[in-house]
């Protein structure tokens, strides 16, 4: 009873001294996120950074996951704002993991928008267009008017980029329609701002001017000083653009006057660039020079001195913190050291207790364990057989189910009123038969993976050339295609692309002669780079004012040739010929 009772005590004693230790480590963690706040409104991300990874050090250390994702967030944020895209992507995709598991959709819609906007700032649309979208359907599901408006924002900024002009506008109306209900009027100004960027990109100029100043004079209002120096700015070039230099000199020097009451010298440093290529436009090249010399200045000054500075900032206050858990740590030491001197005895005998219930224990575990495994040997060798069957029945479905859609397309087909519709079914019939080849050979050898690219192109041109025995032609197929598996991922995009040119070579090539041939070539040029080559010797391409715009066919051959990264080339040489060039990485892909 004696050695049941320190047992019980001593591991009381643990358990409480670890709910101490990890309440005094939570109190440091808001103690330095306090001190993180306070560098971020001061702009020194250096800082910030600095006692941000002490944060993620110490709630990793008490596997604290509040301290976790939120430093994340913020070391994320910091590097965002300081343009190391990289380890930007690094924290903001981990925090990204951590609020999702965690169900908490305010944290990811914040990851998402960031890291929409990192991909934004580089040109990566593809990437942030997702992102963007994701975010907005998690603010619509928080009801969060504010982030609602932002990504509305963010969404039409992308469309401007890529001269969507109609969405654009029609993003950027939302936002505004949200922000005025709000009465948010940094909001409405922004929105305004870059509605007039938006008209001044579809040389709107008139329209552009008259939005900078509706949202010039709200900046004003709210005396948001760098944003309404920069619709000063704007509305410059905007003048110079229609070259109406009075103006745009005026509204310059407006600009430039609270350039020198600007206290953000990276802000400053932008300002004096714009206003340098403002003074070309306006063809004083002396005043840009002067400007260019001020950013290229400043700009030298904000990446040598406060980097500097920060730097050795962060290191005094590295040093500092460290010499106090020092002297920490040896007070706690020797606290400890006393308090075991003292119970020495007591924990020899119990420390033997314990000694053999673990060894009970752990023969306990062990039998368990080796039972447990052969359970699982038997129940994974029945799930894998069960899996097979299952993968063998999934094949046959699709499969079946593809000569069903098959049949369907020719019998729609043959009752086909308009020739046009006719031609139309039976294309679909084709791209079906070329997914359904796929599949028969996937089942046949085995491989859920690969596909052997001679088998699979030869079985499509076989099914083109019975077509051709149906035609009033006299056309030769010739085949030259390596013997090389691909995944299915690179060979369903290449079936389908060779697919749709047979179609035109055969519905095209030979109308003014019925005889000739089709050369298909699948080489491989060097080691990872590869060229799919279709030619026909029919009568070439028609004049651009014949060549349909719409045509289904040619739009996927070009998004399937994007889909794998080639490169289509299309020539008249005696004929249609076509190269797509592309490639597959070292892992196959």
């Amino acid at each position: 009873m004696k050695n049941i009772f320190y047992l019980l005590l001593i591991l009381g004693y643990q358990f409480f001294h670890e709910v101490f230790l990890a309440q005094t480590e939570i109190k440091r963690i808001h103690s330095y996120q306090d001190k993180t706040s306070f560098f971020k409104q001061q702009g020194e991300w250096d800082s910030v950074i600095f006692y941000e990874n002490k944060v993620l050090n110490l709630s990793k250390r008490i596997k604290y996951k509040v301290g976790i994702s939120d430093a994340c967030s913020t070391l994320g944020l910091a590097y965002k704002l300081k343009g190391e895209f990289p380890k930007a992507l690094y924290f903001l995709y981990k925090a990204l993991k951590i609020y999702e598991e965690a169900g908490d959709n305010k944290g990811v819609l914040i990851q998402q928008s960031n890291i929409g906007t990192i991909y934004d700032t580089q040109g990566e649309f593809d990437k942030a267009m997702p992102l963007y979208r994701k975010a907005l359907s998690k603010a619509l599901l928080l009801n969060d008017a504010k982030s609602i408006s932002s990504q509305y924002a963010n969404l039409a900024t992308i469309f401007t980029v890529q001269r969507n002009f109609s969405d654009a506008e029609s993003y950027y109306l939302k936002a505004l329609r949200i922000d005025s209900l709000m009465n948010n009027t940094k909001g409405i100004a922004q929105n305004l701002m870059n509605l007039g960027s938006m008209y001044a990109a579809q040389q709107k100029i008139e329209t552009s001017i008259s939005f900078y100043r509706k949202a010039l004079d709200l900046f004003e209002q709210i005396d948001n000083k760098s944003a309404f120096t920069m619709c000063q700015l704007n509305i410059s070039a905007s003048y110079a653009e229609i070259k109406n230099y009075k103006l745009s000199e005026y509204y310059l020097d407006k600009a430039l006057l609270s350039v020198t009451k600007q206290s953000d010298k990276r802000f400053t440093a932008q300002l004096e660039n714009i206003a340098s290529q403002i003074y070309e436009e306006l063809q004083k090249p002396d005043l840009a020079l002067v400007h260019f010399k001020k950013y290229a200045e400043l700009n030298a000054i904000q990446n040598n001195n406060d980097n500097v500075k920060n730097s050795l900032k962060a290191e005094l206050n590295y040093e500092f913190e460290h010499k106090k858990d020092e002297i920490k740590f040896r007070n706690i030491k020797k606290i400890d050291q006393i308090v075991s001197e003292n119970k020495i005895q007591n924990q020899l005998k119990v420390f033997l207790v314990l000694v053999l219930i673990l060894l009970l224990v752990l023969l306990i575990f062990m039998k368990r364990s080796h039972d447990a495994k052969r359970k699982i040997a038997i129940f994974m060798s029945a799930e894998n057989e069960r899996q097979a069957i299952l993968l063998q029945e999934v094949h046959h479905r699709i499969n079946n189910n593809l000569q069903i859609i098959s049949s369907l397309l020719s019998l729609q087909a043959s009752n086909a009123e308009s020739d046009k519709l006719r031609q139309y079914l039976e294309q679909s019939q084709n791209r079906i038969h070329s997914l359904s080849v796929l599949h028969e050979l996937l089942f046949e050898n085995n491989s859920p993976l690969l596909v052997n690219m001679d088998q699979y192109l030869r079985k499509i041109v076989a099914y083109h050339e019975d077509i051709l025995k149906a035609l009033p032609l006299n056309v030769e197929v010739n085949l030259d295609i390596i013997n090389s598996s691909f995944p299915t991922k690179i060979a369903v995009p290449i079936a389908l692309i060779l697919n749709e040119l047979l179609t035109n070579a055969i519905k095209y090539a030979f109308k003014e002669n019925p005889t000739g041939k089709i050369t298909i070539i699948l080489s491989n040029l060097s080691e990872n780079n590869f060229l799919l080559f279709v030619k026909d010797n029919g009568c070439g391409f028609p004049d651009s004012s014949q060549i349909r715009p719409d045509s289904v066919g040619l739009r996927l051959v070009n998004i399937m040739s994007r889909q794998i990264g080639g490169t289509l080339t299309s020539i008249n040489a005696s004929g249609a010929q076509f190269e797509l060039h592309f490639k597959l990485n070292n892992n196959g892909k």
